[in-house]
């Protein structure tokens, strides 16, 4: 299994592992949920997000070509569980991946991530979201490609 099938094999689990916690729809309430995904300030496409939160169903949705997305947690475009969020970002599968040493195979295994592999991980991504009732829940995400120049300590 290759370490983008590991992903978001984890990335899936996070997602599906408080759906069958008795979450129904009207159960917990949710609001609109929308928001944009960058990369150093341009938007991504195809960038799966979802918002996992301290309790409850996560919610998630998929980026456009300009980068915006609307989640769902309970049906379609129904937004997010209110409350707090970690916010999880990450490379969908290629549904066309081939077998190791069928055609295709080196340019699939060799292909160049996107962005880095903590935005797919909850407790590193550094996102998170306030979903409020009754407030306009617009989030813009932006991951850099360059990790964080280090600061230098002062004595």
């Amino acid at each position: 299994m290759g370490r983008d099938r590991i992903d978001w094999f984890g990335m899936a689990v996070v997602l599906l592992s408080s759906i069958g916690c008795g979450d129904q729809p009207g159960t917990s309430p949710t609001a609109p949920v929308s928001g944009t995904v960058t990369l150093d300030g341009k938007p991504l496409e195809g960038v799966s997000i979802a918002f996992v939160p301290t309790s409850g169903r996560p919610a998630s949705g998929i980026t456009n070509a300009t980068g915006q997305f609307t989640l769902s947690t309970f049906g379609n475009r129904d937004g997010a569980v209110l409350g707090s969020h970690k916010v999880v970002l990450a490379e969908p599968p290629d549904d066309a991946q081939p077998m190791p040493g069928e055609p295709g195979w080196e340019k699939w295994k060799n292909r160049k991530a996107r962005f880095a592999k903590k935005y797919s991980d909850p407790e590193l991504s550094g996102f998170t979201a306030e979903v409020e009732p009754g407030k306009r829940n617009v989030f813009t995400f932006d991951m850099t490609s360059q990790p964080a120049a280090l600061k230098p300590s002062r004595p």
